[in-house]
């Protein structure tokens, strides 16, 4: 005889066929609540492993990448700078993805989600196969287990505030600078900054020129001649 993979909702359906004198509330609530609450957190615990489990593969790969890059840096020769400026800028991107996708792990919580989903759907599971073989129920047991399965799902409630409130401090500005820039460091990648190139005047602006110091010497002023002095008049004898 072939396996047949446990099914919670065909051993629902199951259960309600074989017992048709079930309280029509019952029935709601198994199909509208506990049924539907079953497979939403299985599929959301289905979608937050795959995104999680892509995330760490590319990491992964990306880390793994990047000490291999690095060591073919400079090794291209004389006249090929082009291949080793392509080269700083692979290991470079490389790790800003890195740093990116690790801060959308820590921002969507895709783990803790995938784990806490997968927890309650297997734990209402549990309780649905224990209400179903009366372990610790008995076949009128409707209330306790609404109380039971409503207890889980409120947990898990407290579980994802307390995880948006932890979003909070991931989502501030600072930090995620914080956090990419240890990044960057953890793999030695240096992004230099530009340099500011002077601002060249407008063309046909006059650009003010401090007035030239003459170095000329000033012409020596002459001294003074003093004035030729008088010659005596000597007057002849009165004749």
């Amino acid at each position: 005889m072939a396996n047949v993979p446990y099914d919670p909702l065909e051993l629902l359906k199951t259960y309600l066929n074989d017992n048709p004198s079930t309280p029509s509330f019952f029935k709601n609530f198994l199909l509208n609540r506990l049924g539907s609450q079953l497979i939403w957190y299985e599929n959301k615990s289905n979608n937050f492993k795959k995104r999680w489990q892509r995330s760490r593969i590319a990491v992964i790969i990306l880390s793994a990448t990047i000490p291999f890059a690095v060591g073919y840096i400079g090794t291209f020769g004389e006249g090929k700078d082009a291949y080793n400026d392509m080269l700083k800028f692979a290991v470079g991107l490389a790790g800003v993805i890195i740093a990116m996708l690790e801060g959308f792990n820590s921002l969507f919580k895709s783990q803790d989600l995938y784990i806490d989903y997968r927890v309650t759907a297997e734990q209402i599971k549990q309780e649905l196969s224990y209400f179903i073989g009366q372990a610790g129920y008995t076949a009128t047991d409707f209330s306790l287990l609404v109380t039971k399965v409503e207890a889980i799902i409120a947990k898990e409630n407290n579980q994802w505030s307390e995880l948006v409130r932890r979003n909070d401090d991931a989502t501030n500005q600072a930090k995620i600078q914080e956090m990419v820039q240890g990044y960057l460091e953890k793999y030695n990648i240096k992004i230099e900054a530009p340099v500011a190139e002077p601002a060249t005047p407008p063309a046909g602006a006059d650009a003010a020129t401090p007035p030239a110091t003459s170095t000329e010497t000033p012409p020596a002023t002459p001294p003074a001649t003093p004035p030729a002095p008088e010659e005596p008049i000597v007057e002849g004898p009165v004749g």
